[in-house]
């Protein structure tokens, strides 16, 4: 297995424990180098919250993410895949769904999910769970629990997004 293909595989079980512990995540980037020994090097970029609206997120994307790729390449790093995670929602609809809503794709059915996208040189791609949250009263209160299932994207569904396409 490669270098990115092992990544994916452990950082994905990672955040999946973290998800689960913690009932949710901050969003965070994670950047893998390859060190000469061939292994992974990694750097984590936690995004506060306050970071992510429009022209947060486009700061984030345009300025911050490229300074740090460039960075990496003066002190000769060799980046070979950057991670992007965060819970979002996750609109569920066809193409003509928003001309009938006059462009308002809020309008639209909408599931909580947890994604990861990982762009390479060789692919990009995009891993989501659907979460469910189940509240219920118990002996301290109000509780949560919280499940996440795989959530099966369609064959021909393409990637786009602020966060996608970053290598």
């Amino acid at each position: 297995m490669d270098i990115v293909s092992n990544f994916i595989e452990h950082h994905q079980k990672k955040v999946l424990e973290m998800f689960r512990k913690q009932k949710g995540i901050t969003p965070f980037f994670t950047f893998l180098c390859k060190t000469e020994d061939n292994k992974g090097e990694v750097m984590i970029l936690e995004i506060p919250e306050s970071l992510m609206f429009n022209e947060g997120k486009d700061f984030v994307r345009n300025v911050l993410i490229e300074k740090i790729k460039k960075d990496l390449k003066k002190k000769n790093k060799d980046l070979v895949c950057v991670n992007f995670n965060s819970e979002s929602w996750m609109y569920h609809g066809n193409k003509g769904d928003t001309n009938v809503l006059n462009g308002e794709y809020r309008k639209l059915p909408k599931s909580e999910v947890l994604l990861m996208v990982f762009d390479s040189e060789n692919e990009s791609r995009q891993i989501t769970y659907e979460i469910k949250r189940n509240m219920f009263v118990g002996e301290d209160g109000l509780n949560e629990e919280v499940e996440v299932e795989l959530y099966k994207l369609g064959e021909d569904v393409k990637m786009s997004g602020r966060f996608s396409n970053l290598f």
